[in-house]
């Protein structure tokens, strides 16, 4: 007796579940993106800082935990192979760019700070940083939209 899934009907719900799990790495990593800890977030810490006018005498400390996350699934769904979601893949590849140098630029300080080197330096080196950094979480932010 034949059965009644053909091969069309195979490789119609394989080529759905691609779509499906690529879908759902990007929409996991995105929503850890604009989520409680996200981008956002990170940013609005970030900046009230206010770095460049900041003194070393209080401890400061930055992360790129969840923007990290986010990245990593965003490019886990971009890597999938999944037909029909060009568009998807050309907006992936442009906020993944931009989240990519923005976590560099975000663990770059965590030596500095961590090891509170400035306390010696109140602040210069990464004053001369900073604006770098907020390009960064500009064009994320934009990339982002």
């Amino acid at each position: 007796m034949k059965s009644p899934f053909g091969r069309r009907w195979i490789a119609r719900v394989r080529g759905e579940e691609a779509i499906d799990l690529k879908l759902n790495a990007c929409i996991e990593g995105y929503n850890n993106l604009i989520g409680t800890f996200g981008l956002p977030q990170t940013q609005q810490r970030y900046m009230s800082e206010n770095i460049p006018k900041r003194k070393a005498a209080k401890n400061f400390s930055i992360t790129d935990d969840w923007v990290s996350i986010a990245n990593g699934l965003l490019k886990k769904g971009r890597e999938m192979e999944a037909a029909g979601l060009k568009e998807l893949d050309k907006g992936a590849v442009s906020l993944i760019t931009s989240l990519d140098a923005l976590v560099v630029q975000l663990n770059e300080p965590n030596v500095y700070y961590y090891s509170k080197a400035y306390e010696g330096d109140n602040f210069v080196k990464r004053e001369a940083a900073d604006a770098g950094l907020h390009a960064a979480f500009e064009r994320s932010t934009i990339d982002m939209a």
